[in-house]
């Protein structure tokens, strides 16, 4: 059996995908490049698929890594067989040059394992409800169009700190929706500006908005295609997954995915070009990439990363602590020093 079949094989008896987008998945989406496999005694014991994704981070678009369908067969669990391969795929990343490396728990628990490598809790979605009575209003200021692969590169342009999607992974959401008997709506302004696209699917009577993309303040816009969602789903209860403001903390809150530096050097020039008066002397620490470890100079816009220095250090910190600075409000990260945003992690195939 070759690495595709034999990942294919293990999906198939960990998850719960149908059969048909399982097949769909290995035929269009899957790479043997991005998958990793553990093999112990002549057998895969564990898998997961690598994927490269871009980011945008401070005016700059970097490499980031997103870990997806990581999972060990079911009567070898327990043995640390996952643990050893995310430290493969630290190492993976780190080699292909990613600065970051991202993925969305399958469950709650998962958290706390996934804490263990250096991931920080720090993408989190605003949720709204709405009832099957909720009148979105006439949206008379938009008009619906096409949800095309240009509309939503302009929203997500919009945004300084989040995931970018090719054209390639667009046209994946897309089957990915279809799939699951989705919808997709767009909405552009009466000059033809994109204004809003949203992605939902319907789940045990509700309909679960799972991506809501507005340009700038409008929320008009907002509501209006949510308003044409309604009348292709009909009158049902509503779930927006919107993006979190930068407020320090909402009550609506969910937490939805981690992040973690995979090259801390690049993170902090990228941040300190952005922020030319930033000082800092930080000393990290990070326990499953040695090459991160050590001080780094910030100063006149540049960083530089020392074995060893005499300088007053202003945060002795490590690299999960630093993922949680650089990606909280910037109230918080005021606090440290840091101009600090909220980031997206939208439309993955999880």
């Amino acid at each position: 059996m070759n690495k595709k079949e034999t990942i294919e094989k293990m999906w198939a008896e960990t998850f719960g995908d149908s059969s048909e987008w399982r097949r769909w998945f290995f035929d269009n989406v899957y790479n043997d490049d991005e998958a990793l496999i553990l093999v112990r005694d002549g057998s895969a014991v564990s898998s997961m698929l690598l994927q490269k994704y871009i980011f945008r981070f401070c005016g700059r678009e970097m490499a980031c890594g997103y870990i997806a369908g990581a999972n060990t067969r079911r009567n070898l669990r327990g043995k640390g067989y996952m643990c050893q391969l995310m430290k493969d795929a630290l190492s993976e990343s780190y080699a292909r040059g990613e600065i970051f490396v991202s993925l969305i728990p399958a469950s709650d628990s998962l958290y706390f394992f996934y804490d263990r490598f250096g991931f920080a809790t720090v993408v989190y979605v605003d949720v709204e409800r709405y009832t099957s009575l909720h009148d979105f209003g006439p949206g008379d200021n938009y008009i619906e169009v096409e949800p095309t692969y240009d509309i939503l590169h302009y929203l997500e342009n919009e945004k300084t700190t989040a995931i970018i999607h090719t054209p390639e992974q667009w046209k994946h959401v897309i089957a990915d929706v279809a799939l699951d008997k989705g919808r997709i709506s767009a909405v552009t302004d009466k000059e033809g500006i994109p204004a809003a696209l949203a992605v939902a699917v319907e789940r045990n009577g509700e309909v679960k908005v799972k991506f809501l993309a507005v340009k700038g303040d409008e929320q008009s816009a907002g509501d209006a295609v949510l308003g044409h969602l309604r009348k292709k789903f009909g009158n049902k209860p509503i779930e927006v997954w919107a993006s979190t403001s930068n407020e320090p903390r909402s009550p609506r809150l969910r937490s939805r995915s981690m992040m973690r530096i995979v090259d801390a050097h690049s993170v902090l020039s990228a941040i300190a070009a952005a922020n030319i008066r930033m000082r800092q002397v930080i000393a990290l620490h990070d326990p499953q990439i040695p090459a991160n470890n050590g001080y780094y100079i910030i100063k006149d816009g540049e960083c530089r990363q020392l074995e060893r220095t005499m300088r007053p250090v202003t945060l002795d910190i490590d690299v999960t602590t630093l993922t949680s600075i650089i990606f909280s409000s910037p109230q918080i990260g005021s606090v440290f020093g840091f101009d600090s945003t909220r980031p997206s992690l939208d439309l993955m195939l999880d």
